[in-house]
């Protein structure tokens, strides 16, 4: 599980909670201040930690919170006040920090007592509202927080974690897309395949995933781009892929074991003078385009996931009636493999070469 422990804190309090809460946690963390955090997207869950202002979030905290809690994502909230815990002040101060942070799954929150600053408290001796004069007075937060209220944020912090890993949490099926990555090199010649490539990464696009789109000449195959999943296609010459495909697969250096899929764009089957259409194995034997590719994948060690074939009516066009249907069921096997993405490994590009 991936965590992030993100906190703002003016005067040291906030800090000292999130380190201590941190300090337990036994999975793969990060912590730093919240104005070094640009996403929380691909964190499993996310401690967000605040001082309260007043009574809430300061306008700061709640832009932040309205920013990063979306979509559903697993964040724990834990705030800082400078009165004590028992005080019936706190409950709707606290709830404010929920509203703000309403679209996200809150899986939990945590609150405890920090030193007020000494500027503020004198701040708050001198104004006219009567409320805050007598709380300045009252102030009983010295050496907040202190051994015990640390300690209660530990046992807080690993409850909270012990829980989330009995009940699996796991980012979504939505997640994983938006954490996909898409780099799409096509061999086109005619603009079909170049077709076939804007309409996947529009169709991509409406499933949350960044497409990249480049022809294979203007690729550098000995300087591949990272990737989830590199997919290949080609238009067929003579039964093969075309040279420039062919060439780029040869020389493109890519790690044992790495993802890929296949999508070509070949030759529609004619019939023969007496109105014949070819049988599968008759294609078969004439058409291999998909086989060849598959055994130059197969020799760099990679590990194919999906494959599909989209036909062309004339030699030069156009595809065949329906096609973006067929990108449809493709780009749909893509995001739903449990293969694309390999548990543990980076989000990094999906690599689809098409004509």
């Amino acid at each position: 599980m991936k965590v992030l422990v993100a906190y703002m804190s003016k005067t040291g309090n906030t800090r000292k909670v999130a380190e201590a809460m941190f300090e337990v946690i036994t999975d793969d963390k990060e912590i730093k201040p919240i104005d070094e955090v640009e996403s929380i997207e691909g964190y499993d869950v996310t401690f967000l930690g605040f001082p309260i202002h007043m009574d809430g979030p300061d306008k700061k905290a709640a832009r932040i919170l309205e920013k990063h809690c979306v979509d559903g994502r697993n964040v724990v909230l834990f705030i800082t006040h400078a009165a004590p815990e028992a005080s019936p002040d706190l409950p709707p101060a606290l709830d404010k920090f929920r509203q703000a942070a309403r679209h996200a799954n809150i899986v939990d929150m945590f609150d405890c007592q920090g030193q007020l600053d000494k500027n503020t408290k004198r701040i708050m001796s001198l104004l006219p509202d009567a409320r805050l004069r007598q709380c300045a007075k009252l102030d009983n937060s010295q050496g907040q927080p202190d051994k015990t209220r640390l300690d209660r944020a530990r046992a807080f912090s690993r409850s909270v974690m012990e829980r989330l890993h009995e009940i699996r949490i796991e980012p979504d099926a939505e997640s994983r897309r938006r954490n996909m990555k898409i780099e799409y090199f096509h061999a086109s010649v005619y603009g079909n395949g170049a077709k076939v490539a804007e309409e996947f990464k529009r169709q991509m696009a409406a499933k949350g995933v960044a497409v990249n789109v480049h022809h294979v000449r203007e690729a550098k195959p000995k300087e591949m781009p990272p990737a989830d999943l590199y997919l290949f296609s080609s238009p067929g010459r003579m039964g093969k892929p075309i040279g420039d495909m062919h060439r780029f697969l040869k020389e493109a250096r890519l790690p044992s074991g790495t993802k890929c899929a296949i999508l070509t764009t070949e030759l529609a089957p004619r019939p023969d003078k007496n109105g014949r259409l070819p049988s599968e194995e008759e294609l078969g034997r004439c058409q291999r385009v998909i086989p060849v590719m598959n055994q130059m994948l197969q020799e760099k060690g990679l590990v194919k996931v999906a494959q599909g074939k989209i036909l062309v009516t004339g030699f030069k066009g156009p595809l065949e009636v329906g096609w973006q249907k067929k990108v449809e069921a493709f780009a749909s096997l893509i995001t739903s493999s449990p293969d694309t993405l390999p548990e543990g490994s980076p989000a990094s590009s999906l690599v689809l070469a098409a004509t």
